[in-house]
């Protein structure tokens, strides 16, 4: 455990966890398990609004249905709280804002996501090793260079009060291989010029409710996340204990 030190991190702890690492050690082993985790990081655990959880566990009851078994009614209960471990201090990050932070979790999946729909980066032919490093080599420089042009991108739209939709963007860039015909040309300040001038096509749709980057760069309550008002909930956060 002690290769955790070195970085902070956030982890999100489901119901398999209480179930299946901690019912499958001694009782032993078990307190003395849980004696150094709870030493060592924080367990922080919110207890979620009513109408989350109720919209949780109906979704939980229709896929046990769905798949010809009942729900469990530990399950169910597990589903009124959200559990997080982590060794983030309390004067580095707010426990009350420790689960909005890990909404980032799902940005990263989003991105990978594009990686392996749009640059393929999970099939690569053949069975060499000089090849397969050339083509991942290859697929990764193209990633970075689209990222940066993103990112110059989604800088401009937060200056006017937008968010660029990456999807949009990356779809735009390879549509009529005007990615492509740039990265041979080396013309990429021509290629951004164009891009900028097509931004407002590029663009989510108008919302109310703030984004991810905002709800982190606000530091706002992970309870307070479930909705876009400043109104405290009365569900309250209780750290250190789940129950």
């Amino acid at each position: 455990m002690h290769l955790f030190f070195n970085f902070y991190w956030v982890s999100r702890l489901h119901y398999k966890f209480w179930g299946n690492v901690l019912g499958s050690l001694t009782l032993p082993h078990c307190n003395d398990y849980l004696l150094k985790l709870f030493r060592a990081h924080s367990l922080v655990v919110y207890r979620l609004p009513q109408e989350v959880y109720r919209k949780r566990q109906k979704a939980a009851i229709k896929t046990a249905k769905r798949k010809g078994r009942r729900a469990r009614l530990s399950y169910l209960k597990f589903l009124k709280y959200s559990f997080f471990m982590t060794n983030v201090p309390a004067d580095v990050w707010p426990k009350e804002a420790l689960g909005t932070l890990y909404r980032l979790r799902w940005q990263v999946e989003l991105t990978f996501k594009h990686w392996k729909s749009l640059f393929c980066i999970d099939l690569l032919k053949g069975t060499r090793p000089e090849r397969i490093r050339c083509l991942l080599y290859g697929r990764l420089i193209v990633i970075l260079t689209v990222q940066r042009l993103l990112a110059l991108a989604a800088r401009q739209a937060e200056n006017e009060g937008r968010e660029l939709s990456f999807d949009k963007a990356i779809q735009w860039l390879l549509r009529q291989d005007r990615f492509l015909k740039a990265f041979v040309a080396r013309q990429f300040d021509t290629l951004m010029r164009k891009l900028l001038g097509n931004l407002r096509r590029l663009l989510k749709a108008k919302r109310k409710r703030r984004t991810t980057r905002q709800l982190i760069a606000q530091q706002v309550g992970y309870l307070d996340s479930f909705s876009d008002s400043s109104e405290e909930l009365d569900n309250g956060l209780a750290a250190g204990s789940y129950a």
